[in-house]
């Protein structure tokens, strides 16, 4: 009996964990990483030809499922990285330049910016101030 029960909470469990990635929401965010960041692992420095790249939860869904879907909770890593990753580590695998918004295109540093919440945005906007004034 605690058998069959333990079976069926785990058939729900991958059910709702699948059901997640079908989301438009999540297929949203994931493409906005995706295309924001290098096709590249940012543990290993793998290409996307080498390994399938996947986008990593940061802080795990499992013990933070307020952050899904926070553009500032993810990050690329290819199979074997995120898989040995898991959910036990909170690695932040992405450069600094990377977590501070200084990304490689300007949609996805849009991306980032909305996601941010407000204090923090205010922090990113004044260190990009001070960096382009003491630039010229």
């Amino acid at each position: 009996m605690i058998r069959a029960n333990k079976t069926k909470r785990n058939r729900k469990l991958k059910k709702a964990i699948k059901s997640f990635y079908t989301t438009e929401a999540w297929r949203e965010i994931r493409y906005k990483v995706l295309d924001t960041y290098p096709a590249k692992c940012m543990c290993c420095g793998a290409g996307s030809s080498k390994s399938p790249l996947h986008v990593d939860h940061i802080k795990p869904r499992s013990k933070y499922p307020e952050l899904s879907l926070e553009f500032n909770n993810l990050q690329i890593l290819c199979e074997a990285c995120n898989i040995g990753k898991s959910n036990k580590s909170e690695t932040d695998f992405r450069s600094k330049e990377e977590r501070l918004g200084r990304h490689y295109n300007v949609r996805g540093f849009m991306y980032y910016m909305d996601s941010l919440r407000r204090e923090e945005f205010d922090d990113v906007k004044t260190q990009i101030i001070n960096k382009t004034y003491s630039e010229e």
